[in-house]
């Protein structure tokens, strides 16, 4: 895809923590990446907005896409299942794993509606071979998401528990 060419990673996976999750023994790898496809800029001026606060990054003005990508892969301990028949959930969350699990998700619009293009939702097929599973997505939304608020990736089995998370 052309248009995947010009997206920069802006935030990635400091490690998976999983202190709610019965899946966290056997964590093989996670990775996710908050990438922008803003113009990015090494020098503040007066005209360009922070989005990656920190970074020492810049993005002129808020005119741009965001997209999420993530894959995982984690065991199951003996006599352990996980549905892999029905879709998965991954979302971006508004707190690190550690605090409050994952937090709520990210709103991108903080006085709208959890749902449709105002968060980050990726419905996906998890696969299982062995005792692994298996998993990965992406989605990209037509606007910049704000950096301090994006937290962390957390993965959802069918159901809505929540067995996965990666602090951004």
């Amino acid at each position: 895809d052309a248009q995947a060419d010009s997206f920069s990673p802006f935030a990635k996976c400091s490690g998976w923590e999983n202190p709610y999750s019965i899946y966290s023994g056997d964590v093989k790898s996670f990775d996710a990446e908050l990438l922008m496809d803003a113009k990015i800029d090494s020098e503040f001026g007066d005209h360009y907005n922070y989005v990656a606060e920190g970074t020492g990054r810049t993005v002129r003005w808020t005119d741009g896409r965001s997209m999420l990508n993530f894959t995982f892969r984690f065991g199951l301990s003996a006599g352990q299942t996980v549905d892999t028949g029905q879709s998965w959930k991954a979302h971006i969350h508004a707190s690190r794993c550690d605090v409050s699990s994952g937090g709520t998700h990210y709103l991108q619009n903080t006085n709208g509606l959890d749902l449709g293009d105002n968060i980050f939702e990726v419905v996906f097929d998890a696969k299982q071979y062995g005792d692994d599973i298996l998993g990965s997505g992406n989605v990209t939304r037509e606007y910049l998401a704000d950096y301090d608020r994006a937290a962390s990736v957390v993965v959802h089995i069918p159901g809505g528990t929540r067995a996965l998370c990666c602090n951004l």
